[in-house]
Formats: structure tokens, C-alpha cells, sequence
């Protein structure tokens, strides 16, 4: 039940942010962040790797708005630490293309540069629709 209730909030959550309601998406991603706290993810107990996954790449997507660096850079972590555990390339490029801007913000274009081609190497591999539409905003920018 605990599972299903963070993908809800995180659903929630998203949902605020683009009616850009800050506050309300805060409050939803607080609940997240609680019952992540509660039930880190372990291979052998988890309903689904994919859903963690998403669940940390939301939060980051949410610090990176707020600017706050810092809480972006640990999920996007978190959510690379179960893809190498995993041994896993589902979502590494939308995951890349986050620390792309993270890059872009700190000023470091190089790595900026490289993270965007490795993410648009891996999206020629899979052609994923999500990473593709990643990559369009980010070149755009």
C-alpha cells in the first residue's frame, strides 16, 4: 500500500507543478520523501525498480526548479545507483540529460556537452519517446 501511495503523491505532485503551484507540490512531494525515507529501495523487496526510479527523477525534476542543486544532484544519484545495482540502462539518458542542467547551471558547458551526446547516443540505441522529447526541450535551451 505504502508504494502505491508514493506514486500517487508523486503523480500528485506533478500534476501542481505544471499548474505551477509550488507550495501544493511541495506538500505532496514531503509525503514522497517520507515514505521513501520509510521503505528504501532494496532489490529484493521492491514492487518495481522502474517505479523508484521515476519516483527520484520527479524529485530531482522538482529541486531543479527550485534551484536547489544540491537535493536534485542526490536523487539523480539515487536513481543511478539502482541502474548500476540493476545493471540496468533504463532511463540513463533522461537521468544524463538532468545532470546536463545541473552542469549548464554550474557553469561547466564541457560536461554539459558530454552528458547531452551520451544521452542522445543512448537514445539512437533505444529510441525512447520520453528521452527524445528531453532531448528537444534541452537543445531548444
Amino acid at each position: 500500500m505504502w508504494f502505491f501511495d508514493a506514486l500517487a503523491n508523486t503523480i500528485k505532485a506533478q500534476i501542481w507543478q505544471l499548474k505551477e503551484d509550488y507550495s501544493k507540490a511541495e506538500n505532496c512531494f514531503k509525503r514522497v520523501i517520507k515514505i521513501l525515507n520509510d521503505y528504501p529501495y532494496e532489490k529484493e523487496t521492491v514492487p518495481s525498480m522502474i517505479s523508484y526510479i521515476r519516483i527520484y527523477q520527479a524529485l530531482a525534476e522538482h529541486f531543479l526548479l527550485l534551484e536547489n542543486f544540491k537535493h536534485a544532484v542526490s536523487y539523480i544519484d539515487k536513481a543511478l545507483k539502482i541502474l548500476s545495482e540493476e545493471k540496468s540502462t533504463w532511463h540513463l539518458g533522461e537521468l544524463l540529460l538532468l545532470k546536463s542542467k545541473i552542469a549548464d547551471e554550474s557553469g561547466l558547458n564541457e560536461q554539459k556537452e558530454k552528458l547531452i551526446l551520451t544521452a542522445e547516443q543512448l537514445y539512437e540505441f533505444g529510441k525512447s519517446p520520453q528521452l527524445g522529447r528531453m532531448l528537444n526541450k534541452s537543445k531548444s535551451n
